[in-house]
């Protein structure tokens, strides 16, 4: 079963390669899932009960296994030469410079902000970052070692201390950086909005069940509805289960029906008891 999956345990340190923070937010939940028997033993349940839920945490697996495998890899060799700080340090300052969330950064996205003037690479430049900046462009060719137009995080990391901060350690000088290009982004859409609140609503009404003598009832029950419900509360109040099962909610649609499902028989439950 997936939350089970010896291929799906990490690190915070192979986190770091894996390119999305949405991604890696549901990898934080899923590790989290396994660090709680009734987390993990809910779901077991769920997965073997319900066919919706089987297909939304397979389809789940299948988005994992491999970017988590590749970051395992990378991490695995890029470690001997960089420290832990470092690593998250570069990989949150590749993140505001990621402004459409690609997991590269592409010449439009370095000409948008003011990361080579802030650090002094465009001395004497005029372009003022308009479609030709040679500042850019050199950094481009230093950081693109494929030269495919664009910078993944595995050469940003390379190559970052050398190149934009004079050799420097990214952990050092990185956060002064980082908090003079933080700006909002803007994810303000409405889509996404009111999925964000529907889960924030199912999330407020498992939360009001724990201490009433509904569930007390139902906990009290040798069953697979009191393993659920026993999970549910349990994983309400763990930050890292709870953000990862929002990003899943939102961004597939498989765990959105899957999450519906769960919630409007357990809801029912309640009910009914």
């Amino acid at each position: 079963m997936l939350f089970a999956s010896a291929s799906l345990n990490c690190t915070e340190e192979q986190l770091a390669f894996v390119e999305g923070s949405r991604l890696r937010q549901m990898l934080r939940g899923v590790n989290a899932i396994a660090q709680s028997e009734p987390v993990a033993l809910a779901f077991e349940s769920l997965y073997e009960d319900l066919a919706p839920v089987r297909f939304a945490c397979d389809v789940l697996y299948w988005r994992l296994e491999r970017p988590l495998a590749d970051a395992a890899s990378h991490s695995s060799v890029l470690l001997e030469a960089r420290s832990s700080e470092d690593l998250a340090a570069a990989r949150e300052l590749f993140e505001v410079l990621d402004k459409d969330g690609s997991g590269t950064l592409d010449r439009d996205e370095l000409l948008s902000n003011a990361l080579l003037r802030s650090l002094g690479h465009c001395e004497g430049c005029t372009c003022e970052g308009i479609h030709n900046c040679r500042s850019v462009d050199k950094f481009m060719q230093d950081l693109d070692a494929d030269g495919d137009g664009s910078i993944t995080f595995l050469e940003f990391m390379l190559s970052a201390s050398r190149v934009l901060f004079g050799g420097r350690r990214v952990a050092e000088a990185g956060p002064e950086v980082i908090e003079a290009l933080l700006v909002e982004r803007g994810k303000n859409k409405d889509k996404v909005k009111d999925l964000e609140r529907r889960f924030q609503g199912i999330l407020a009404t498992i939360r009001s069940w724990e201490g009433t003598e509904v569930s007390k009832k139902v906990l009290e029950e040798n069953s697979s509805r009191a393993r659920v419900l026993e999970g549910l509360l349990t994983g309400a109040k763990i930050p890292d289960l709870a953000k990862a099962l929002q990003v899943m909610y939102v961004d597939y649609f498989p765990l959105r029906v899957g999450g519906d499902l769960i919630f409007k028989i357990a809801n029912k439950h309640m009910s009914d008891t």
